[in-house]
């Protein structure tokens, strides 16, 4: 489940994207580049380079919902960062948490079924691990 801090960064108030119908977490490390002249045709990699992550998550254009993928949109429009917790609701579970900012959207109505939203979301900073609590 999507969930985004609508609170304050002191005080967060984490919301369902109820709407959401799934979501991709990505990660990503660049590896160096350790080849020497020695090393004949073949890569040789090491991790020390730069992380990365981003969330790409679609969901239905339904009304009803506290929170909406349009809501995300105007935040996308206003240019803001905010947290997002990607998560299930089994306790025990691992849940990933972090800054981000929504690099793009799309709105697809088509003439014979629900329209859908999917949005494409980049990480400012570390993506972090956490345990859900009950």
């Amino acid at each position: 489940m999507l969930y985004v801090n609508t609170g304050t960064a002191q005080l967060p108030v984490w919301t369902a994207v109820c709407s959401s119908t799934g979501h991709t977490l990505n990660i990503t490390t660049e590896l160096l580049d350790a080849r020497t002249k020695c090393d004949g045709d073949w890569a040789i990699k090491l991790p020390g380079g730069i992380k990365s992550w981003s969330v790409d998550f679609d969901a239905l254009d339904t009304s009803g919902q506290t929170f909406t993928p349009h809501d995300l949109i105007a935040w996308q429009l206003e240019n803001r960062q905010f947290m997002v917790r990607l998560r299930s609701n089994a306790t025990g579970s691992t849940g990933y948490q972090g800054t981000v900012m929504i690099e793009s959207s799309s709105l697809s109505a088509p003439v014979d079924g629900w329209s859908s939203i999917n949005l494409s979301v980049q990480g400012t900073g570390a993506l972090t691990q956490f345990v859900v609590a009950p």
